[in-house]
C-alpha cells in the first residue's frame, strides 16, 4: 500500500511539474518564442514548437492522472525531458546559457548545471513511476477514495502556491528593472524613495 501511494504522488508531482510548465509557457507566450529561437530551433518551426509543446505539456500533465492513460504519458515525459536534457548540454557544451523559460517568465534564469540535474531528477523520477504504474495499473483505484483525492486537491493547491510564487518573483524583477530608470528621471527618485518608506512602515507595523 505504501507503494501505491508513493505512486500516485509522484504522478500528482509530475502532472503539477508538466502543467505549470504548460501554464507558464501559455502565458508567456513571447519569452517562449524567444526562448525556443535561442534553444536552436528553426525559424520556420518557432511558432509550432511554441504553441505546441505547451498544448503536449498540458495533455501529458491531464493524462498522467487516470490509471488508463498514465504509462503512455509517463513514456512521453521522460522522451520531452530527454530531447530537452540533449538540447540543454549541447548548448552548455559550445558555451551558450540562453533563458531557460521552462516555466513562462517564472523562470527567468539562464540554463546551468542545475538545469540539467533538475531534469535528470524529473527523468529518474519519471522512470521510477512509469515501472511501478505498469506493476499496477490500477492506482489511484486500489487506494481509499478520500485520501486519494485529498492528495490531488493537496497536490492543486500546491500548484497553485508555486504558480504564485513564480509570478511574485517576475513582478519583482520588473520592479528592480524599473527602479534605476525611474532614480534616474527628474522627481522619480522622491516618489521612489516615499514608495519604499511607506513600505517599511507597513512592514514595521505588520
Amino acid at each position: 500500500m505504501a507503494v501505491d501511494y508513493a505512486v500516485w504522488a509522484a504522478r500528482l508531482v509530475l502532472a503539477v511539474v508538466f502543467g505549470l510548465s504548460a501554464w507558464g509557457k501559455f502565458a508567456d507566450a513571447s519569452g517562449t518564442r524567444k526562448a525556443v529561437g535561442e534553444f536552436g530551433i528553426p525559424q520556420a518551426w518557432v511558432p509550432t514548437v511554441t504553441w505546441g509543446l505547451p498544448a503536449i505539456e498540458a495533455l501529458v500533465a491531464v493524462a498522467l492522472v487516470p490509471p488508463w492513460t498514465a504509462a503512455p504519458a509517463l513514456l512521453v515525459a521522460i522522451l520531452l525531458l530527454g530531447m530537452f536534457t540533449g538540447a540543454v548540454v549541447r548548448l552548455l557544451r559550445y558555451g551558450k546559457r540562453p533563458v531557460c523559460s521552462c516555466f513562462g517568465a517564472g523562470s527567468a534564469a539562464p540554463i546551468g548545471r542545475g538545469t540539467v540535474i533538475r531534469n535528470i531528477a524529473l527523468i529518474a523520477l519519471a522512470g521510477w513511476t512509469v515501472v511501478a504504474t505498469l506493476a499496477d495499473p490500477q492506482v489511484p483505484g486500489v487506494l481509499p477514495l478520500d485520501r486519494a483525492v485529498a492528495m490531488a486537491v493537496a497536490a492543486g493547491f500546491g500548484a497553485v502556491l508555486v504558480s504564485l510564487w513564480a509570478e511574485l518573483r517576475s513582478l519583482r524583477r520588473r520592479l528592480d528593472a524599473l527602479a534605476p530608470n525611474a532614480e534616474s528621471r527628474p522627481g522619480m527618485s522622491g516618489r521612489l524613495s516615499e514608495s519604499v518608506g511607506q513600505t517599511s512602515f507597513f512592514e514595521r507595523s505588520s
